[in-house]
């Protein structure tokens, strides 16, 4: 059996180009003597002679484009693809070899009307332009000013580096990073200032040198560290918070809210709902209407750090119905259908902490007199209650600003 040849042709792109040329014309030449004898010591079938010459053929027609490669480097119009554009030959220009540029060692242009002037640059599409100082950076698309930027990918359309960073891959169009290094901007009209950072959507600013926050939606706006928004127009500062729904504020750190319009400036904070009346509490729900003014403001249930429980409203069960907000005196408390008794706490004045204390309670059969019963007395204090004409219970004090709470039960 014919030994095995290795008839591999491997040009050496840094010799002259005579030299090029006398080694492949060499390789051509050794290739024909190979040939030669490998038919003249072939003693297989006709279709595998068949199969030898295709490969040949093949083999030929390689070694001829590499030696049309060469010559079309030296600038003789040849057809071929690609242009060396530097005397060591490492950056090349493809397709449009007058509107293209590479000045960077190592770069690679193609498209139309690019220019990439930094080292190990890869420019592709249209108008784009990759300054010196942008070394290892890709860039695809069209209208791109890439400034200072290194190590990035830059895709889409218009995106813009606006003062320095590193690692930044921005995709969409018109986005753009200014400073910082390792971000992630993707969409349209983003803006990051700041490092390790991730923006998708739309119209969404990371800013003021924030580190590893996360924006996600449209017109939200985050600072601080490790902090995140998403959907539509919240604002995130401070540390470590989260911000879902539309138009929330929050602040300090490591807290969250969810629903619209809330606002949370205090730490541990939980708040749902809408338009909640910001207070530090370790979980607040909103029942507020609007932003302004203050009365709009609302709490419907609000529970401290000592473990109380504050609703506006009733708690609703199979036993029993709580109103169980502080009320003042003559408060109408209405009395729920069905119910047969009511058990009523009395509270004293809230102290200078904000907390109200507690006084006494009273079990009362129900309905009610509309005659006044006493059913809490300490000298002076005296509290009375009596049904109105709908039933509901009215409470009096002789003291001003005692509070009440009222179960009903069966």
């Amino acid at each position: 059996m014919a030994e095995n040849i290795n008839m591999s042709f491997v040009p050496n792109k840094n010799a002259s180009v005579e030299s090029r040329l006398s080694d492949a014309e060499d390789a051509l030449a050794l290739l024909a003597d190979r040939t030669e004898y490998c038919f003249g010591n072939l003693i297989e079938d006709g279709e595998r002679t068949e199969r030898t010459i295709e490969k040949s053929e093949r083999t030929v027609n390689n070694l001829q484009r590499q030696v049309t490669v060469i010559v079309q480097n030296e600038g003789e119009d040849t057809g071929a693809v690609g242009k060396f554009v530097n005397d060591e030959k490492n950056s090349e220009i493809f397709n449009d070899y007058t509107g293209n540029s590479a000045s960077g060692q190592y770069a690679h242009i193609e498209g139309k009307d690019n220019s990439g002037a930094a080292y190990a640059t890869h420019v592709e599409g249209w108008l784009n332009s990759v300054a010196a100082s942008c070394t290892y950076t890709h860039v695809e698309g069209t209208h791109h000013n890439i400034e200072t930027c290194t190590s990035s990918h830059i895709e889409g359309v218009s995106n813009y580096d606006d003062g320095g960073g590193d690692v930044i891959h921005m995709e969409g169009q018109f986005n753009t990073t200014e400073g910082g290094s390792v971000n992630h901007l993707e969409g349209k009209y983003n803006h990051i200032k700041g490092t390790t950072n991730h923006i998708e959507g739309s119209d969404n600013d990371i800013l003021n040198g924030a580190s590893k926050c996360h924006a996600e939606g449209w017109k939200n706006n985050v600072t601080g560290n490790c902090n995140h928004a998403e959907n539509e127009g919240n604002t995130v500062s401070g540390e470590d918070n989260h911000a879902s729904g539309y138009d929330n504020r929050i602040s300090g750190k490591y807290s969250a809210v969810f629903g619209q319009g809330n606002i949370v400036t205090h730490n541990h904070n939980a708040v749902f709902g809408k338009f909640n009346v910001d207070k530090d509490l370790a979980f607040c729900v909103g029942i507020g209407t609007a932003w302004t003014p203050p009365a709009n403001r609302k709490n419907g249930l609000e529970l401290d750090w000592n473990g109380n429980l504050t609703l506006t409203g009733r708690v609703f069960a199979n036993a029993f119905d709580l109103y169980c907000s502080l009320v003042d005196e003559n408060t109408v408390i209405p009395v729920p259908a069905g119910r047969k008794n009511v058990l009523i706490e009395v509270w004293r004045n809230p102290s200078d902490s904000g907390e109200a204390g507690f006084y006494d309670c009273c079990a009362l059969t129900l309905p009610l007199s509309a005659e006044s019963t006493v059913i809490y007395q300490s000298g002076d204090i005296s509290v009375t209650c009596h049904a109105d004409e709908s039933g509901a219970v009215v409470l009096n004090s002789t003291l001003q600003g005692v509070k009440y709470k009222a179960m009903f039960y069966n």
